[in-house]
This record gives C-alpha cells, structure tokens and sequence, in this order.
C-alpha cells in the first residue's frame, strides 16, 4: 500500500512538473 502510494504521488509530481513546464514555455512565447 505504501509503495502504490509512494508511485502515485511520483506520477502526480511529474505530470504537475510536465505541465507546469509546459505552460510556463507556452506563455514564454
């Protein structure tokens, strides 16, 4: 159970990072 937490919580900071850094290149236009 900790180890699935663990991933989710991973996946949920690199699709928040990947989108952030999306954005932020987006407005950088």
């Amino acid at each position: 159970m900790s180890a699935i937490s663990l991933i989710n919580s991973g996946v949920a900071w690199f699709i928040a990072a990947a989108v952030l850094a999306f954005l932020f290149s987006f407005k950088r236009r």
